[in-house]
C-alpha cells in the first residue's frame, strides 16, 4: 500500500474567500528576489517526498508534532485585517521553537501598528519582515495582541523587541510548490498568502495524499477553534501560496 500521510477530518477544509486583510503582492513592481533574495536551497526532488514524509511521520517528528509538544499555540487576530502580519510572528516563533529556542508569545499588532500608524489596515508579509528585521517584535507581555491603542508604544517595549529580531528571510518563487514542499520538509516554516481568499497562513507540514499527489498542513491564525488545534488542510489545488517566503535562522537572542 502507498504511504498516505495521517489527517483528521476535523484538519480539512476547502477554504473560500475569507478576507482577513493579505494584499496580493505586485510583481511588477516588486519582483520575486528583489527585499530577500531568490530561493538559496536545492530543491528536493519529488521523488524523496513520500519517502521523506513517511519517516517523518513515523518519527512524530513533523513541525506539528513538535508543536504540540511544546505546547506551542497558535496566534488569533480576532476580527483584525493583519493576517499579513500574524503569519510571520508565528512563522518566527515556530522556527524559534524548532532550534529549541523558549517559547515566547509575540505580539503581531506591535509591528502592525508601526507600519500602518496605529490602523488596522491589510498588507502582505514582506512589509512585517523588513521592519522586524530591523526593530524586532514586541513580546505580547508588553503589546498585547490584537491591542492597536498607542500607550503600548514605549522605548521599554522596543528594546525587548530587539531581543526578537527577525533575521535570514528568504522568498519563495511564486507559485512554485516544489520550493514550498522542500521547506517543510527540512522543518522551516512558510509564511504564505493566497490571492484567492484574500489571507495569509502559516505552513508547516508536507502532507501526502497518495496517488503522487501533495498538500500542506498550514496553521490558521484563529487560535484553536478551527480544525485541529488551528490546523487546516486544503485540497492539493488549493495547496500552492501567491506570495511566499521564510525565516532561515532567527538571532537566538532572547536571553
Amino acid at each position: 500500500m502507498p504511504f498516505v500521510s495521517p489527517v483528521s477530518p476535523l484538519e480539512l477544509v476547502n477554504p473560500g474567500i475569507q478576507k482577513s486583510g493579505f494584499i496580493p503582492r505586485d510583481y511588477t513592481a516588486n519582483p520575486y528576489g528583489s527585499f530577500f533574495g531568490e530561493f538559496p536551497m536545492q530543491e528536493i526532488p519529488k521523488n524523496e517526498w513520500s519517502p521523506r514524509i513517511k519517516e517523518m511521520v513515523e518519527q512524530k517528528r513533523l513541525p506539528s508534532d513538535l508543536a504540540e509538544q511544546a505546547a506551542l499555540l497558535p496566534l488569533h487576530q480576532g476580527g483584525t485585517n493583519s493576517c499579513w502580519q500574524f503569519t510571520v510572528t508565528y512563522a518566527n516563533m515556530q522556527m524559534r521553537m524548532m532550534i529549541g529556542q523558549p517559547i515566547v508569545i509575540l505580539s503581531p499588532t506591535s509591528v502592525v501598528c508601526k507600519i500602518k500608524n496605529f490602523r488596522d489596515q491589510g498588507g502582505w508579509s514582506t512589509e512585517g519582515i523588513r521592519y522586524g528585521a530591523k526593530h524586532g517584535i514586541v513580546p505580547a507581555s508588553l503589546w498585547p495582541i490584537n491591542d492597536f491603542s498607542r500607550k503600548w508604544d514605549t522605548p521599554e517595549a522596543w528594546k525587548e523587541a530587539e531581543k526578537y529580531i527577525l533575521a535570514d528571510w528568504f522568498e519563495l518563487k511564486p507559485r512554485t510548490f516544489s520550493q514550498v514542499m522542500t521547506c517543510l520538509l527540512c522543518g522551516i516554516p512558510v509564511s504564505a498568502g493566497y490571492n484567492y481568499m484574500g489571507h495569509a497562513v502559516t505552513l508547516i507540514d508536507p502532507v501526502d495524499l497518495g496517488g503522487n499527489e501533495y498538500t500542506v498542513r498550514y496553521r490558521d491564525n484563529y487560535g484553536t477553534g478551527r480544525g485541529k488545534n488551528g490546523y487546516l488542510v486544503p485540497s492539493s489545488s488549493r495547496a500552492n501560496p501567491d506570495d511566499a517566503c521564510a525565516p532561515a535562522v532567527p538571532l537566538p537572542s532572547a536571553a
